[in-house]
């Protein structure tokens, strides 16, 4: 009798997953589409956070794969969270992958092609607030002094989970992060960098 159940559990489970995913994909992918932002042959696994502002322009390369909650085994189940301002621009190209990032677009970030970007990464082009402890005491003030610069990031650039991009970086192609890294200055292609903030390991062969 126990193995009847187990089977039946089992059975009902896959439905569940099978209808949780096709339906997530099926939304996510019409929120790009109402941006005017289609996606060829994209996917999205599990659900994501995604804020597109009518007036932001997004664009999305073909086979684009999104993963998260429980298709991510790193932890606690994890969600990529898009978040493009007005006015900003967002560009990913053909290829590329992500496993419940956050992306943080006031301005612009452009991602290559073949990259990819491990869960819990955070990748943001503004500071959010003032630098200014005065400004900061005004919140008019402070959100009109926010710094914001853009990121580029190159063809086949691996970056690893939980790792920190911040504004004005960019990363040369084929190179690699080191999960954990708080990328503050721009990497060279083909370098491996790590730590916090991430320094120079070695040269890609």
């Amino acid at each position: 009798m126990s193995d009847i159940f187990f089977v039946i559990v089992k059975f009902l489970n896959r439905i569940y997953f099978s209808i949780y995913v096709r339906f997530w994909n099926f939304y996510h992918l019409h929120q790009f589409k109402e941006r005017g932002c289609v996606i060829k042959k994209g996917s999205f696994r599990g659900r994501s956070f995604i804020n597109l502002h009518p007036a932001s322009e997004v664009k999305i390369g073909e086979y684009f794969a999104c993963n998260s909650g429980p298709y991510i085994c790193i932890t606690t189940p994890l969600a990529t969270k898009i978040h493009v301002y007005k006015n900003a621009k967002f560009t990913i190209g053909n290829n590329s992958g992500l496993s419940a990032a956050s992306i943080i677009c006031s301005l612009n970030i452009q991602i290559g092609n073949f990259v990819n970007i491990g869960a819990g990464t955070l990748i943001m082009d503004t500071n959010f607030h003032s630098t200014k402890w005065d400004a900061r005491s005004d919140r008019g003030a402070d959100i009109q002094d926010v710094k914001s610069a853009p990121i580029i990031i190159g063809d086949y650039v691996f970056i690893g989970a939980r790792c920190v991009i911040c504004k004005g970086i960019e990363i040369g192609e084929r190179s690699i992060i080191a999960a954990g890294s708080i990328v503050t200055k721009n990497i060279p292609a083909g370098e491996i960098w790590g730590g916090s903030p991430a320094k120079y390991i070695k040269q890609i062969d």
